[in-house]
C-alpha cells in the first residue's frame, strides 16, 4: 500500500503539516518573530508559508499565536 493511500496525504502535503505543526509549537513557545519562524521551519517565502498555515489551521500565524498565548 502506497503511503500516500494509508495516510490520506502525499507527500508534500505531509512535510507541510509537518513544518507548520513545528512553527505552531514556536509561535506558543517563543516570542521569536513569524518570519524567524516561517523560515526555520523550513519555508522559502512568507507568503507560502501563511498559505499553507491558514490552510492547515484556519487562521493566520499571528491569529494564532493571539490565541494561545495572549
Amino acid at each position: 500500500m502506497p503511503c500516500s493511500s494509508a495516510f490520506r496525504l502525499t507527500l508534500t502535503e505531509y512535510i507541510a503539516e509537518e513544518r507548520i505543526a513545528y512553527a505552531s509549537r514556536q509561535l506558543i513557545a517563543t516570542s521569536d518573530p513569524i518570519t524567524d519562524i516561517a523560515y526555520a521551519s523550513g519555508f522559502q517565502s512568507i507568503s507560502r508559508f501563511n498559505a499553507a498555515f491558514r490552510k492547515i489551521n484556519d487562521c493566520t500565524p499571528r491569529a494564532y499565536r493571539k490565541r494561545y498565548v495572549d
